[in-house]
């Protein structure tokens, strides 16, 4: 359970900075990036939050 926490808020961690990447990266064919700033950016960032806060709450139930 301390592992599969530890690696939900790793992952969590993670999928702020790979939304940022798929925003520079333009989509092929287009001018346009893969991710925008919009609604799809919001989203990653909110599962990313999410994925940290259940790892998170995971791994303290674990140390118990």
């Amino acid at each position: 359970m301390h592992k599969i926490g530890r690696f939900l808020q790793i992952l969590g961690l993670t999928a702020l900075p790979l939304a940022l990447l798929l925003n520079l990266i333009p989509a092929r064919g287009s001018e346009q990036p893969i991710l925008t700033v919009g609604q799809q950016m919001l989203a990653v960032v909110g599962i990313g939050m999410s994925l940290f806060w259940i790892g998170r709450m995971l791994e303290g139930y674990a140390k118990r």
